[in-house]
């Protein structure tokens, strides 16, 4: 009897033992295994196009099925406006315009057509904001619009604008074919800078255009549509359209040319242009909104011809006792503005 129970309990155990090996090995199994990869999260809208990072001065394949060579040459600021056939583009005081300058070739064995979507333009200015190109590209030969047809291997020079923050450098140019491809450019110390009078003397790269031109007498200015001159300035006591100045005031008369550079006849009149007076007292003297002809007292209208100039002037009622010391003109409170100092003037 003794001996059955030590075999039975000799028999448990070593069950127990057996079963406590099988249970560790599986925990040792489930130890083991690793645990499931977790799955990849998309977020759709975050690639960029394909493309390639572009070099000034070589050439690049644009598209796949309706290819074209496009090489840009060389890049500029301007603080004044830039004509593609009969539209042209005025940065306001507060802006400048990035010119890309460029060459297109067609590589295909039959003509093709190339015009203003032949490709787009994309600068992202420094605060990483995209400026857009105006859907128009010029001929570097004539300015005129590009509308032609390429035989095979011919090649042009054309170019484009983008209207750009007027503070600092633009940083990076996208130019994007048809089929969604790019070319990106760093921009970085590669663009030509503002030439005088536009570029602001503090900004060593010539990146800054000025919102306020120091102007001088006798020099024709792109000011908006028109091409301002300044011509001879006085003070004056005689009547103007049978009124005299009286009650210890006299007239300031600004005696400036006008000259249309557009390709067509422009209307001139009082709001061609927005003139204004400072004095040394710090006073800015209010505008009667007159235009003179220069040679009667008359309000002018007329049309101006292109290439045409016409005589012009401005005048305002000053105190006696006060003198100017800053005239200027704009296009509009936005335009970039002009201003020639008086301070000489008596």
């Amino acid at each position: 009897m003794v001996g059955r129970m030590a075999r039975t309990t000799t028999a448990l155990v070593l069950g127990l033992v057996a079963l406590a090996v099988v249970i560790g090995g599986v925990a040792a199994g489930a130890a083991k295994k690793k645990p499931p990869a977790p799955q990849k999260r998309v977020v759709q809208g975050t690639s960029q196009l394909k493309g390639d990072q572009g070099e000034f001065g070589l050439t690049y394949t644009l598209g796949k099925e309706s290819p074209i060579n496009f090489t840009l040459k060389s890049c500029e600021y301007l603080g004044e406006r830039k004509w593609i056939g009969t539209d042209y583009y005025v940065p306001t005081g507060e802006e400048k315009l990035l010119v890309l300058h460029f060459t297109l070739q067609n590589p295909q064995p039959a003509e093709r057509g190339v015009g203003w979507s032949v490709c787009s333009f994309t600068a992202v200015d420094a605060s990483n904001t995209n400026r857009e190109y105006p859907q128009n590209i010029g001929v570097e030969s004539n300015q005129e619009v590009l509308n032609l047809n390429l035989k095979p291997a011919q090649k042009i020079d054309a170019y484009t604008v983008i209207t750009v923050p007027a503070q600092g450098e633009v940083p990076k140019l996208i130019v994007k074919s048809q089929d969604q491809l790019v070319i990106r450019y760093d921009l970085r110390k590669k663009v030509k800078g503002l030439s005088a009078p536009f570029a602001d003397p503090a900004d060593k790269s010539g990146a800054t255009a000025r919102s306020d031109v120091p102007a001088v007498a006798g020099t024709y200015y792109p000011v908006g549509m028109w091409d301002a001159r300044l011509d001879s300035t006085s003070y004056s006591t005689q009547a103007i359209k049978e009124e005299a100045p009286e009650g210890g005031v006299r007239y300031l008369v600004l005696n400036m040319t006008f000259r249309n550079p557009t390709k067509s006849a422009q209307s001139l009149g009082w709001s061609a242009l927005a003139p204004k007076v400072r004095t040394t007292d710090g006073e800015n003297l209010d505008w009667n909104q007159e235009l003179l002809y220069a040679s009667r007292d008359e309000t002018i209208s007329m049309d101006v011809e292109p290439g045409q100039e016409a005589k012009v002037r401005y005048y305002f009622t000053i105190p006696s006792g006060s003198t100017a010391k800053q005239f200027s003109v704009q296009q509009s409170d936005e335009g970039r503005r002009f201003t020639w100092d008086m301070t000489g003037t008596q």
